[in-house]
């Protein structure tokens, strides 16, 4: 911490914090409403249970990576920066450099970080609840 204030300042601290901030809570929302929109989708084809469970939540996973990942390759960006760079000029520079698919650069490898998460999460969430007595998500 010390290097990096004496380095960059005290900004040098928060580099890249405002789409890490924007990537969580796009992750957060996207992956709940995916999974319980899916999850209601599939009952109707009575996919119930842990079958269920495991593909709403795979579902989850792969809109949660798609809409994540290009905040992800900013923020990564920003980190490697400097620190006198901000969002816009990295989400140009990005376009610029390597067009719209730039943006999901690394897709693949953050699906495969996040895409198990989201269904050790939900599944697990949904048994905890039912051996608790509670209702599904």
């Amino acid at each position: 911490i010390k290097g990096m204030v004496e380095k960059e300042g005290i900004r040098g601290l928060w580099k890249g914090a405002v789409p890490g901030v924007i990537r969580s809570s796009i992750l957060t929302a996207s992956q709940c409403v995916t999974y319980d929109k899916t999850k209601m989708l599939l009952k109707t084809y009575e996919w119930d249970g842990l079958r269920g469970h495991v593909a709403a939540s795979m579902l989850a996973g792969i809109v949660t990576t798609t809409l994540t990942n290009p905040f992800d390759v900013i923020k990564t960006r920003m980190y490697v920066k400097d620190g006198k760079d901000n969002i816009l000029r990295q989400v140009k520079g990005l376009y610029v450099e390597r067009g719209l698919m730039g943006f999901l650069s690394g897709w693949t490898a953050s699906y495969a970080r996040l895409g198990p998460h989201t269904m050790i999460m939900f599944v697990c969430a949904e048994r905890i609840r039912k051996l608790a007595g509670m209702n599904e998500l």
